[in-house]
């Protein structure tokens, strides 16, 4: 079995490409099988971009702090 590993991502610019390809990608559920991402940017923005496209549902947890990730 594939280890769970933790990948970081930027949202980048918030008018780009980036928030609309990390809400098609994460609505994938193929996507999460084997990584937890972190992304790093805005909730809203994503949630934005989620109800814009009309892609599944992603659920995003905000963090203030890389202290407070999860350790799995």
């Amino acid at each position: 079995m594939a280890k769970n590993v933790r990948v970081g991502i930027s949202i980048g610019d918030i008018n780009g490409i980036g928030p609309e390809l990390i809400v098609r990608a994460f609505a994938d559920s193929r996507i999460m099988s084997n990584i937890t991402p972190v992304i790093y940017g805005s909730v809203g923005v994503l949630n934005a971009h989620q109800e814009g496209l009309g892609a599944g549902k992603v659920d995003f947890t905000e963090i203030n702090n890389a202290r407070n990730l999860v350790q799995n």
